[in-house]
């Protein structure tokens, strides 16, 4: 009999497999070989044409860089996903090589599985607040604006958060807990509901009021708005030349070892708000990550706290990289080949 498709859980991404660290950071190199085994032993031999059905897709934090593609097979991952490639040995090691930080929502999420279920209040039960009853309420908690980080950057409620709507499963749980009020800006019914159950999943379910007709209703009330501004890499690159700009990097700990722009800094999104003191906050800062997502929340995060001369590098790595611009590898990297 022919296998046709495997549900692979936590253990084989499109690109990626399940984080070690997770369970127990202590057995991370024994869990990366126990997980190495069983795609090999029991995954691999399925056959090529076996369809892939992974329990999470790009940006889950339970993966550390999965693939954006919707669908592959098993033939697809022995060409290109590094557990194909690696010795058992090398695969260990590249697993604690990692460093990911664990997410601060992963505990409230154990508790909360071990317990019975519990109703979910369903997005329509939700409060849709007119603007003027939007800026009052958002007062008892805080605001989460899901949209793209260049929307966010061109007109925002001031003191929101950037959290782009794929993103919220990963980085919700960086800037709520299952005590915040939550009041949400979202681009129409389908992304609320889906931000909604985005923060279900982690736990969050105290989404208390939604911005009726979101960003355009708010500027038709004239209501108070900012905006941060945006560059790209080749005008970053003008600026070190001329030694006007501090770089940040915000992406996770084991990226930055990898590659990185040189003299850069490194804060991981998810501490950022936990080492602001050390940041230049009276210098130009350009903060970036892959693409501009995360380097989004990052620059939410220090315009709400005072920081005003911030600039989100659209494209982020990947365009500078595309620019054949420099990069550089870390000293704990460079010994780790």
């Amino acid at each position: 009999d022919k296998c046709w498709g495997v549900f692979t859980g936590d253990t084989l991404f499109v690109g990626d497999t399940g984080r070690t660290d997770l369970p127990d950071p202590e057995k991370t190199a024994e869990n990366a070989g126990i997980l190495y085994d069983s795609i090999h032993r029991k995954i691999a031999p399925l056959g090529d044409h076996t369809l892939l059905f992974p329990a999470h897709g790009a940006g889950s934090a339970c993966g550390g860089n999965i693939s954006e593609r919707d669908d592959s097979t098993l033939g697809i991952e022995k060409e290109t996903n590094p557990v194909f490639s690696k010795s058992r040995r090398d695969f260990v090691a590249h697993k604690l090589a990692m460093k990911m930080a664990r997410p601060p929502y992963f505990l409230h999420m154990e508790e909360v599985n071990l317990l019975p279920g519990r109703p979910l209040k369903w997005p329509s039960t939700f409060q849709v607040l007119q603007p003027r009853e939007f800026q009052h309420r958002m007062k008892e908690g805080l605001v989460i604006d899901t949209r793209s980080p260049e929307a966010f950057a061109a007109a925002h409620i001031p003191g929101a958060y950037n959290i782009w709507l794929a993103g919220l499963p990963a980085f919700g749980g960086w800037v709520a807990n299952e005590n915040t009020r939550i009041f949400l800006v979202a681009d129409g019914s389908e992304a609320m509901e889906l931000a909604v159950m985005s923060l279900a999943r982690i736990g969050i379910d105290t989404v208390e009021g939604i911005l009726a007709q979101g960003m355009e209703g708010w500027r038709d009330e004239g209501l108070p708005i900012e905006s941060i501004a945006t560059t790209s890499a080749s005008e970053t690159a003008n600026w070190m030349q001329q030694g006007r700009v501090h770089v940040l990097d915000v992406r996770d700990e084991y990226e930055w070892h990898e590659k990185h722009i040189p003299g850069a800094m490194h804060r991981f999104v998810g501490h950022l708000e936990d080492n602001l003191p050390l940041l230049p906050k009276d210098s130009e800062i350009v903060v970036h990550c892959n693409v501009g997502h995360r380097s989004g929340v990052a620059a939410s995060i220090l315009k709400r706290n005072g920081f005003t001369r911030i600039h989100n590098m659209l494209g982020g790595i990947t365009a500078w990289e595309k620019l054949g611009l420099p990069l550089e590898k870390s000293d704990e990297a460079k010994k780790a080949d």
